[in-house]
């Protein structure tokens, strides 16, 4: 019996961090989105694990979420930064010329592996929601990242 094993992207925030990433703050690897001129370290990252065997990569965009831009004072970048991750994703499976799908990332709302929870349920579902909604457009498919 043939099964069908899709390869998905490893660990990016490490990986774009071991280029040369100046973090800010609690932002990670996601620190990339601030400045331009760290996007095509975004772009390399994606080709890398594309090249290493991944069919599908990530937006990227673990800690674009409002709680965290909150924290390092950037509450109006969310928009920015998640269409940011969207069409750098793009841009590296065009550049790859391969037939490489995109997920979207969902990552969890509070913080990363706390059980606390801070949000009502409709808060959690239209936080989820507007994210989807603005990458929606780059990606094939959605996930939800360590809730």
């Amino acid at each position: 019996m043939t099964k069908n094993i899709n390869i998905l992207d490893g660990g990016f925030g490490q990986a774009i961090i071991n280029k040369g990433l100046d973090q800010i703050g609690t932002l990670w690897g996601c620190s990339a989105y601030l400045n331009e001129k760290d996007h095509q370290k975004v772009i390399d990252t994606h080709l890398e694990f594309i090249k290493a065997g991944s069919k599908m990569i990530t937006t990227s965009n673990f800690t674009i979420r409002k709680r965290r831009l909150a924290q390092n004072k950037l509450e109006n970048r969310l928009k920015d930064f998640l269409e940011i991750s969207g069409k750098l994703a793009q841009e590296a499976v065009n550049i790859s010329n391969k037939d490489i799908e995109i997920a979207g990332s969902l990552p969890t709302r509070g913080e990363t592996y706390k059980s606390d929870v801070f949000l009502s349920d409709d808060e959690l579902l239209k936080e989820f929601y507007e994210s989807a909604s603005i990458i929606n457009p780059y990606v094939d498919l959605f996930y939800l990242d360590v809730l």
